[in-house]
Protein backbone atom coordinates (compact mmCIF):
# COMPACT_ATOMS: atom_id res chain seq x y z
CA UNK A 1 0.00 0.00 0.00
CA UNK A 2 1.49 3.52 -0.86
CA UNK A 3 1.92 6.20 1.40
CA UNK A 4 -1.28 8.43 -0.09
CA UNK A 5 -3.57 5.25 -0.25
CA UNK A 6 -2.32 4.99 3.55
CA UNK A 7 -3.19 8.18 4.46
CA UNK A 8 -6.71 8.35 2.43
CA UNK A 9 -7.42 4.97 4.10
CA UNK A 10 -6.62 7.16 7.87
CA UNK A 11 -8.86 10.20 6.74
CA UNK A 12 -11.62 7.78 5.76
CA UNK A 13 -11.50 6.18 8.75
CA UNK A 14 -11.19 9.29 10.99
CA UNK A 15 -14.44 10.90 9.36
CA UNK A 16 -16.07 7.80 9.84
CA UNK A 17 -15.10 8.21 13.53
CA UNK A 18 -16.31 11.86 13.64
CA UNK A 19 -19.30 11.56 11.67
CA UNK A 20 -20.22 8.39 14.62
CA UNK A 21 -19.62 10.87 17.62
CA UNK A 22 -21.38 13.45 15.78
CA UNK A 23 -24.46 11.51 15.20
CA UNK A 24 -24.66 10.23 18.60
CA UNK A 25 -24.30 13.88 20.20
CA UNK A 26 -27.30 14.89 17.52
CA UNK A 27 -29.56 12.51 18.52
CA UNK A 28 -29.04 11.63 22.04
CA UNK A 29 -29.38 15.78 22.64
CA UNK A 30 -32.55 15.83 20.29
CA UNK A 31 -33.73 12.71 21.80
CA UNK A 32 -33.64 14.02 24.89
CA UNK A 33 -35.19 17.36 24.04
CA UNK A 34 -38.26 15.69 23.04
CA UNK A 35 -39.03 14.89 26.87
CA UNK A 36 -37.74 18.43 27.90
CA UNK A 37 -40.05 20.87 24.92
CA UNK A 38 -42.84 17.62 24.10
CA UNK A 39 -45.47 20.09 23.41
CA UNK A 40 -43.01 22.04 20.93
CA UNK A 41 -42.03 18.75 18.89
CA UNK A 42 -45.96 17.70 18.74
CA UNK A 43 -46.98 21.00 17.91
CA UNK A 44 -44.57 20.48 14.41
CA UNK A 45 -46.33 17.29 13.63
CA UNK A 46 -48.77 17.22 10.76
CA UNK A 47 -52.60 17.03 11.82
CA UNK A 48 -53.56 14.04 10.53
CA UNK A 49 -51.06 12.00 12.62
CA UNK A 50 -52.89 11.24 16.22
CA UNK A 51 -51.27 10.83 19.58
CA UNK A 52 -48.89 13.50 18.99
CA UNK A 53 -47.42 13.38 22.58
CA UNK A 54 -47.06 9.74 22.74
CA UNK A 55 -45.58 9.65 18.81
CA UNK A 56 -43.08 12.65 20.30
CA UNK A 57 -42.08 10.51 23.53
CA UNK A 58 -41.64 6.92 21.15
CA UNK A 59 -39.27 9.15 18.36
CA UNK A 60 -37.10 10.39 21.70
CA UNK A 61 -36.68 6.94 23.08
CA UNK A 62 -35.67 5.69 19.14
CA UNK A 63 -33.28 8.49 18.85
CA UNK A 64 -32.00 7.67 22.08
CA UNK A 65 -31.79 4.06 21.45
CA UNK A 66 -29.95 5.10 18.20
CA UNK A 67 -27.22 7.41 19.37
CA UNK A 68 -26.05 3.99 21.92
CA UNK A 69 -26.47 2.03 19.24
CA UNK A 70 -23.66 3.81 17.37
CA UNK A 71 -21.50 3.88 20.86
CA UNK A 72 -21.16 0.13 20.23
CA UNK A 73 -19.67 -1.71 17.13
CA UNK A 74 -21.84 -4.71 17.51
CA UNK A 75 -24.70 -2.36 17.72
CA UNK A 76 -23.52 0.54 15.10
CA UNK A 77 -24.12 -1.03 11.67
CA UNK A 78 -28.36 -1.87 12.41
CA UNK A 79 -28.47 1.60 14.78
CA UNK A 80 -27.17 3.61 11.40
CA UNK A 81 -29.35 1.33 9.11
CA UNK A 82 -32.30 2.42 11.59
CA UNK A 83 -31.41 5.93 11.99
CA UNK A 84 -31.01 7.02 8.42
CA UNK A 85 -34.66 4.77 7.74
CA UNK A 86 -35.94 6.64 10.99
CA UNK A 87 -35.05 10.46 9.08
CA UNK A 88 -36.85 9.35 6.10
CA UNK A 89 -39.94 8.37 8.22
CA UNK A 90 -39.86 11.96 10.37
CA UNK A 91 -39.15 13.43 6.71
CA UNK A 92 -42.89 14.66 6.73
CA UNK A 93 -42.72 16.57 9.66
CA UNK A 94 -40.15 18.62 8.22
CA UNK A 95 -42.46 19.33 4.98
CA UNK A 96 -45.17 20.36 7.41
CA UNK A 97 -42.85 22.82 9.10
CA UNK A 98 -41.61 24.33 5.87
CA UNK A 99 -44.89 24.08 4.24
CA UNK A 100 -46.31 25.99 7.19
CA UNK A 101 -43.55 28.21 8.60
CA UNK A 102 -45.94 30.75 10.36
CA UNK A 103 -46.81 28.35 12.89
CA UNK A 104 -42.92 28.66 14.11
CA UNK A 105 -42.71 31.98 14.96
CA UNK A 106 -39.64 33.13 15.32
CA UNK A 107 -37.88 30.52 13.40
CA UNK A 108 -37.43 32.16 9.79
CA UNK A 109 -39.01 30.74 7.01
CA UNK A 110 -35.55 30.00 5.01
CA UNK A 111 -34.60 28.01 8.22
CA UNK A 112 -37.38 25.27 7.91
CA UNK A 113 -36.32 25.27 4.21
CA UNK A 114 -33.09 24.60 4.88
CA UNK A 115 -33.73 21.56 7.29
CA UNK A 116 -35.06 19.79 4.10
CA UNK A 117 -31.34 19.12 2.12
CA UNK A 118 -29.90 19.17 5.48
CA UNK A 119 -32.08 15.57 6.40
CA UNK A 120 -30.33 14.48 3.30
CA UNK A 121 -27.07 14.71 4.95
CA UNK A 122 -27.80 14.00 8.50
CA UNK A 123 -29.57 10.66 6.29
CA UNK A 124 -25.86 10.19 4.67
CA UNK A 125 -24.17 10.58 7.90
CA UNK A 126 -25.98 7.85 9.40
CA UNK A 127 -24.81 5.43 6.71
CA UNK A 128 -21.50 6.55 7.30
CA UNK A 129 -20.93 5.91 10.94
CA UNK A 130 -22.55 2.78 10.43
CA UNK A 131 -19.51 1.53 8.77
CA UNK A 132 -17.22 3.02 11.30
CA UNK A 133 -15.06 0.17 12.77
CA UNK A 134 -12.41 0.81 15.51
CA UNK A 135 -9.13 -1.37 15.06
CA UNK A 136 -7.38 -2.07 18.20
CA UNK A 137 -4.19 -2.83 16.93
CA UNK A 138 -2.40 -5.41 19.23
CA UNK A 139 0.57 -4.07 21.38
CA UNK A 140 4.13 -5.88 20.43
CA UNK A 141 6.66 -6.49 23.12
CA UNK A 142 9.89 -6.98 22.93
CA UNK A 143 11.62 -9.46 25.12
Amino acid sequence: MSQSQKIFKTNKSAFKKIAVYFMVALFFGVGVMHFIKTETFASAMPNYLPEKILLVQLTGVIEILGALGLLFSKTRRAAGICIALFLICVFPVNLNMAFHPENFHPVPAWALYLRLPIQGILIWLAIVASKYTSSCQKLETKD
